[in-house]
């Protein structure tokens, strides 16, 4: 899961990470915080791992990140068929609201048009640390 997430979202802009990035990502992997479900999705195509996904839910709120799919597998709908498969595992698993969480515009235009709304913007953040506005 970690080695495709790096490859599907990481340029070389993205090479300079905070100290601890790394250590901090595989401990989120790995321990949610109490009373959260975090469940990780790995698509393989032939054996291999061509798309991954992230739901966190607490209570009846679910909400998707990290949806990310192997450079040599774009183009083919993964993306979509793991959110409409994370949707359905978060409305079995009780949620009445699903989310979806991302920086990148294209995305939220077309989850727009899709039907999702607005909720919240990200107004600023600092990519050197935690802050987030």
């Amino acid at each position: 899961f970690a080695a495709l997430f790096e490859s599907s979202f990481y340029a070389e802009s993205y090479l300079d990470r905070p100290p601890g990035y790394d250590a901090g990502f595989a401990r989120g992997l790995e321990r949610p915080a109490a009373g959260i479900a975090v469940e990780h999705t790995l698509v393989r195509i032939d054996g291999v791992p061509a798309a991954i996904g992230t739901r966190v839910q607490g209570d009846d709120i679910a909400g998707l990140y990290n949806v990310g799919v192997a450079p040599r597998f774009r183009g083919r709908g993964l993306s979509s068929a793991l959110k409409a498969y994370r949707i359905a595992r978060a409305l079995d698993a009780g949620a009445r609201v699903v989310y979806e969480c991302t920086e990148d515009p294209a995305v939220e235009a077309r989850e727009l048009r899709r039907g999702f709304v607005r909720a919240f913007e990200l107004v600023g953040r600092s990519l050197g640390g935690t802050v987030f506005l």
